[in-house]
């Protein structure tokens, strides 16, 4: 209950990010899109896919070292608030899942066919990549960088869905578990502050895209 009275209570305003820091960052995203595809042809989509997120990884890792950002972003240790805010919204969108998966199997609704874990996870590279380089890489700049980038002008209610819809479009034609992750993400990242909170129920739910893909 205390929990829910903390994060319910009006929190202050985000740090505007430094002009430099977010131009570096964009320019950094558009360049490695841009050439991945003729810097790592002859590999396999996962090595691109692997070798593109290790280097977004590096240089973004270097521009928050640069500005001195990792504290502002929420790069520290997460406090015992948010560990129980990690736990609870785990648990919400487990609960959320099992009646969704209830539902559908009474109505007859392919949700599980949304659940599949992409053709190109093969091994243990493709779990690495998956479950613990992705959602580090795409937690930076999805919610390090574009939520806070809109929260500085919106209220917590539009920033988290417009940022949601930027992270489902990112993974292509946009889909209801890549909308829900988005919003839970960005709701654990404004509530507890922490970056990493937001990073480890992205890498639970990748986990668990890949249990469940192995499963049915």
């Amino acid at each position: 209950m205390k929990l829910i009275t903390e994060l319910t209570a009006v929190r202050e305003g985000w740090n505007e990010l430094p002009l430099k820091f977010v131009l570096f960052m964009v320019l950094t995203i558009v360049v490695s899109e841009a050439f991945a595809g003729s810097l790592l042809a002859g590999g396999t989509l996962q090595t691109q896919l692997l070798l593109l997120r290790l280097v977004e990884l590096a240089v973004v890792g270097l521009l928050i070292f640069r500005f001195n950002l990792a504290g502002d972003l929420g790069l520290h240790r997460p406090d015992i608030n948010g560990l129980r805010l990690l736990a609870l919204l785990a648990g919400f969108s487990l609960v959320c899942f099992m009646a969704l998966l209830l539902v559908s199997t009474l109505f007859d609704y392919p949700l599980l066919s949304y659940l599949a874990a992409p053709a190109w996870v093969s091994g243990f590279t493709g779990i690495f990549l998956m479950v613990l380089l992705a959602p580090i890489v795409e937690e930076l700049l999805f919610r390090g960088l574009i939520y806070r980038l809109i929260r500085q002008t919106f209220g917590v209610l539009i920033s988290v869905v417009l940022s949601a819809g930027c992270f489902a479009l990112m993974h292509g034609q946009p889909e209801f578990p890549q909308l829900f992750g988005g919003v839970v993400f960005a709701l654990a990242y404004e509530w507890s502050r922490n970056l990493w909170v937001a990073i480890g129920l992205h890498a639970a739910g990748n986990a668990a895209v890949l249990i469940l893909a192995q499963l049915y």
